[in-house]
């Protein structure tokens, strides 16, 4: 279907004007690699870029990287990253989870480049170290990934990651002693696991072959035997692009196996009585819910009644309940409402609930009919990040934050709903000099929410350099959470906004769908609206505004600018999509051909993909704002060949301008990387936005007055 000329050598010089200005780039060779789509040919001039390994790929990547450096203020980044280095430097930790008698949780004392698992005994215990992820490599590229408890806390399971990348490798500690049993499991790319009641070992799922991606097994693992004598105990050989997880009940009755593809929400689940069948055995396997219906998820049983979470019939999401033995006997016991269902909890013979109302979150307590009890109070309009609690407990906790406020751990008491403060950031940071407005954007007759955090007081004057993020795809909810990367932004006069475009998750499947496959357009379109509301509002100027994204969301801002330049003074681009003919033959994208389409198997999605494609819409002769795109060499979520080959086409084809490539080494799509390295990027993408932007530098003695627009 394609075919590639070869390549020589790059030789390649750095060019770098005295004022900083980046050097006319060299004139990057175009191969002959043409696709035919539907009678349509489509030349693919640097296709050379997705070669992972070569001295040209490497040579341009040099190149970059050079111009880049050289473009953005070095002097200001440094600023910038020791006042984040001084911001970050703080106690944190996670909200406490409960294995048996020992409390868990996750801790970073400021500045270490990984969070550090701790165990006590019980709520008042002294906390010791588990695990320690900086200990993992010198550099900090190796991280935690999985970390799976056994219920009652005698052993975990937790993953290392190397270079940020999905794949990971599993070990097994015993929580007492501290030290790994001989247990290792490889090639675990995105792997699920789920213990045994009786601890003897654990159900997880693998590719068995992890470079084709297909026919992913559910494994047994005896703990104290080779990876190599696992057994398969369920495949769907017929159905190769089914992803299978494996889940235990609390009581540890049941085993289920959740059934997807790629990213498509609605899954089926099949599942099987522990009690009558041997762990390692096969067969005896039940259909709860077929696939391809809808979404899926058993939350709780108390014996065979299952409590479902579901959004069939029910956009929003309901709870029904069921018994294991009649999966036909559904009743729904807390129906769809104007709130979005988000989650739900069994503890101590109640009901907790988690739902959002445009997107701010609502906690109550419910009798185990569904029946409200009460609403729990909260602190004000913001997101709590989940409860953590087992059937048997009289209590949970739980995360609440928003973008004013600081994480606050709190202890609910579910019998009367009081909460008790159990621990507050530290961060230095005073809430009461900010403020987050809610505003809507009224588009094609539908209200699309748009958070805006500023300082109070902040003048409409259409002078405030504002950053605009958004996302908008596979469901995913921007919910309001503090963000102490933010703070030097918010400090020198920044104004924040998140627009909860359509393609989210935020009003339930109807939201998502909205701006799904051929419907993208209408993400775009949304984004449009929120950066227009920002102007039209006198907070901002097309001057003033730039826009941030990362993966789906670097595409959503790369589209945005090849739409509407016009409207935007800067664009930040974080390990972007950009070739949407191509995007399934690399790294997990063939996993995402239900939310966007594949311009192969079908004319239909081969239209609606080339209409938007950042990489084939580059408007020939025309000069876009500044732009700083980021990638990373780990990344096999989201190849570097998606960015690669966006910036050389851009700077090959558009109009002289500031069109900049950031490839960074030993990290990957995000999960994973080192503290330090965070502070570093985002550092940089400051002193990006202020020279962009032509804003004032934060410290004295550094001249960003020239501007490259």
């Amino acid at each position: 279907m394609w075919r590639i000329a070869a390549i020589g050598m790059i030789m390649i010089s750095t060019v770098t004007s005295a004022t900083g200005e980046t050097g006319t780039p060299p004139p990057w060779p175009k191969g002959d690699a043409v696709d035919d789509f539907f009678g349509e040919p489509v030349a693919d001039p640097f296709r050379w870029l997705e070669e992972e390994k070569s001295p040209d790929v490497d040579a341009f990547i040099a190149w970059q990287n050079n111009q880049s450096s050289a473009w953005i203020p070095a002097a200001i980044g440094e600023t910038f990253q020791s006042r984040l280095a001084e911001l970050i430097n703080y106690p944190r930790q996670s909200v406490p989870s409960r294995y048996g008698d020992i409390v868990v949780t996750l801790r970073n004392s400021g500045l270490q480049p990984h969070m550090v698992v701790f165990k006590q005994d019980g709520r008042d215990g002294t906390p010791q170290v588990l695990i320690d992820p900086n200990t993992f490599s010198k550099d900090g590229s190796v991280s935690l990934s999985t970390l799976e408890f056994t219920r009652d806390g005698q052993l975990v399971a937790y993953g290392k990651s190397e270079g940020g990348s999905d794949n990971q490798t599993i070990y097994v500690r015993d929580v007492k002693s501290g030290d790994d049993l001989p247990d290792v499991l490889r090639d675990m790319r995105f792997s699920g696991l789920a213990w045994a009641p009786d601890n003897s070992g654990f159900w997880y799922n693998r590719y068995p072959d992890p470079n084709t991606r297909q026919n992913n097994t559910l494994y047994w693992h005896a703990l104290g035997t080779d990876q190599a004598d696992d057994v398969p105990v369920f495949q769907m050989l017929d159905h190769p692009d089914v992803a299978l997880y494996p889940g235990v009940s609390d009581d540890g009755k049941y085993l289920f196996v959740y059934q997807l593809v790629g990213t498509e929400p609605r899954n089926g689940i099949v599942f099987r009585e522990l009690e009558r069948v041997k762990s390692s055995a096969s067969g005896e396997w039940k259909t709860l819910f077929p696939m391809d219906e809808a979404e899926y998820s058993v939350v709780a049983n108390l014996g065979s009644k299952l409590f479902v979470y579901t959004d069939r019939e029910a956009p929003r999401r309901k709870l029904m309940t069921l018994d294991a033995s009649d999966p036909e006997s559904t009743a729904d016991i807390i129906p769809e409402s104007d709130a979005m269902l988000k989650e739900v909890s069994l503890v101590d013979g109640r009901l907790v609930t988690v739902s959002t109302k445009d997107v701010h979150s609502v906690v109550e307590i419910r009798a185990v009919d569904g029946q409200l009890v009460r609403q729990v109070a909260l602190p004000g309009a913001g997101t709590v990040g989940g409860i953590s609690a087992r059937p048997e407990d009289t209590d949970a906790y739980f995360l609440f934050t928003s973008y004013t406020t600081p994480g606050i751990i709190f202890r609910l008491d579910v019998a009367d709903g009081s909460t008790t403060e159990v621990y507050r950031s530290g961060v230095k940071f005073d809430p009461d000099a900010y403020e987050t407005r809610q505003v809507f954007v009224e588009r094609d007759g539908t209200n699309v929410p748009m958070f805006v955090t500023s300082r109070k007081g902040m003048k409409r004057d259409g002078q405030n350099p504002t950053l605009l993020y958004g996302y908008g795809g596979f469901g995913v909810s921007l919910e309001p959470a503090f963000d102490p990367f933010l703070i030097p932004w918010l400090d020198a006069g920044g104004v924040y906004a998140v627009a909860n475009i359509r393609g989210g998750g935020e009003y339930g499947t109807a939201w998502h769908e909205a701006a799904r496959l051929g419907a993208r357009q209408v993400a775009f379109d949304d984004f449009a609206a929120a950066a227009k509301k920002l102007i039209a509002d006198g907070i901002t100027s097309p001057r003033k505004l730039a826009i941030e994204g990362g993966s789906n969301g670097g595409l959503l801002v790369l589209v945005s600018m090849l739409q509407n330049p016009e409207l935007f003074g800067a664009v930040v681009s974080q390990v972007p999509v950009t070739d949407m003919l191509r995007f399934h033959r690399f790294g997990t994208g063939k996993f995402w051909t239900v939310e966007y389409g594949n311009a192969e198997s079908s004319k239909a999605d081969f239209d609606w993909l080339k209409a938007y494609s950042p990489l084939h819409t580059i408007a020939d002769g025309k000069k876009y704002p500044p732009l700083l795109v980021t990638t990373a060499d780990g990344d096999d979520r989201v190849v570097p060949a998606h960015a690669f080959k966006f910036i050389a086409a851009i700077q090959s084809s558009a109009a002289d301008g500031v069109y900049l490539l950031k490839h960074d080494t030993g990290t990957g799509h995000g999960g994973g990387k080192p503290l330090d390295k965070a502070i570093r990027e985002q550092a940089e993408i400051y002193a990006f936005l202020t020279r962009a932007l032509n804003l004032a530098p934060p410290g004295d003695g550094v001249d960003v007055s020239t501007n490259a627009n």
